[in-house]
């Protein structure tokens, strides 16, 4: 299935080797993993498990930050090979990204995975006006049947030069637009490069 590869490059992208795929500042709700804000998916199931660890390992309560920062990648990498927390967050990027733009009935791999890549970035809505950019309907940030007939019926390299393009140009104008997010625009265009 086009999902099943499309996720793994994103992890690939995202976390390599799980020691950036928790993030845990302080509260309880302030943990993303794996992309996953605690505070905006709060009944995500994946949480019940990461509890148990945060709680075992007493990080409310480590004061020194490097201790912490040691801790914490540990857990990220356990938490990123532990199979059924993979699963949850597999299943979490198909209902909520994937699903959202019809993945599973784009005929094009390339396609398909350039769109879903670029929305967990900056949004299933941005994404998918991108997309709609590119074959030419109406951009309304919602896939029906006429931008999927037009996402099948386009060249597959036509789609994938020009959305690539699209993102970069969309990346560096928002690196333009403010410049804390300056220091990103590398990143972004090599996600685009690799994506």
């Amino acid at each position: 299935m086009n999902f099943d590869i499309s996720f793994e490059r994103l992890m690939k992208l995202e976390f390599s080797g799980g020691k950036n795929a928790l993030h845990w500042n302080s509260g309880e709700k302030d943990v993303t993993f794996m992309g996953i804000y605690r505070y905006a998916q709060p009944r995500w199931s994946g949480w019940v498990e990461i509890d148990k660890y945060l709680k075992m390992y007493n990080l409310y309560n480590i004061k020194e930050a490097k201790l912490k920062k040691e801790v914490l990648q540990d857990l990220s990498v356990k938490f990123y090979q532990n199979s059924e927390l993979r699963e949850q967050v597999k299943a979490f990027y198909k209902r909520e990204f994937w699903d959202k733009f019809w993945g599973d009935k784009i005929f094009n791999f390339d396609i398909a995975n350039l769109i879903f890549i670029f929305g967990v970035n900056v949004g299933m809505k941005t994404a998918i006006k991108k997309a709609q950019e590119v074959v030419g309907v109406e951009n309304d940030g919602i896939v029906g049947n006429i931008t999927l007939k037009a996402l099948n019926g386009i060249s597959p390299l036509k789609f994938v030069q020009e959305y690539k393009r699209l993102q970069n140009a969309y990346y560096t104008q928002l690196a333009k637009a403010n410049s804390k997010y300056e220091r990103f625009l590398q990143g972004w265009l090599n996600r685009v490069k690799n994506s």
